[in-house]
């Protein structure tokens, strides 16, 4: 059984793993719930709404942030990797904060 990431990131993954999701559990699933519709059970099952061009444009600042952030974890991850392999230990390649390139 494959397994995908858990993590609160999506482009990055995580540690944690759960089992994929494949057709086949998507299929049971969609099943199951019209069963349940055609036994009357509406409870369960809510209409989403779906959001404007304006409020999808409000949320893009956040959603791009978000995939720099992991682009940098992932990034800085490998340099020190690279510099462990290299036999040199304890030196952060992330910038200082406040300090900017000139």
């Amino acid at each position: 059984m494959a397994l995908r990431p858990t993590s609160s990131c999506r482009q990055c993954g995580g540690i944690a793993r759960a089992p994929a999701k494949t057709d086949r559990l998507d299929a049971e699933l969609l099943k199951r719930t019209f069963l349940g519709w055609l036994r009357g059970e509406r409870d369960d099952r809510k209409v989403v709404a779906i959001p404007s061009l304006k409020e999808e444009d409000v949320k893009r600042p956040n959603r791009e942030r978000e995939s720099l952030v992991c682009e940098q974890s992932r990034i800085v991850s490998r340099m020190k990797a690279a510099l462990i392999r290299l036999g040199i230990r304890g030196f952060n390649p992330k910038p200082k904060k406040g300090r900017r390139a000139s």
